[in-house]
């Protein structure tokens, strides 16, 4: 069916007119969990919680989870 006309899929929908491209992208949601495919990672999100209450904790964060060249995700 047109999730446009489902008045409560249409507010999460995007009309194909502004799509150009699709990538796949495995665990993508990851930490946090994606309905029907994976919980979420509980022990990550309680370290990014832990690290994100302070400036440096959260630079910290972001250079070993985020900007770091290896992946941060876990299979």
């Amino acid at each position: 069916g047109d999730l446009l006309d489902d008045e409560r899929m249409a507010a999460g929908t995007l009309a194909a007119t502004y799509v150009s491209a699709v990538a796949h992208a495995p665990h993508g949601a990851w930490p946090l969990t994606l309905q029907h495919r994976y919980v979420e990672d509980a022990d990550h999100v309680a370290l990014y919680v832990r690290l994100a209450r302070s400036a440096d904790g959260f630079a910290e964060y972001l250079r070993t989870h985020v900007l770091d060249a290896a992946p941060a995700m876990r299979p």
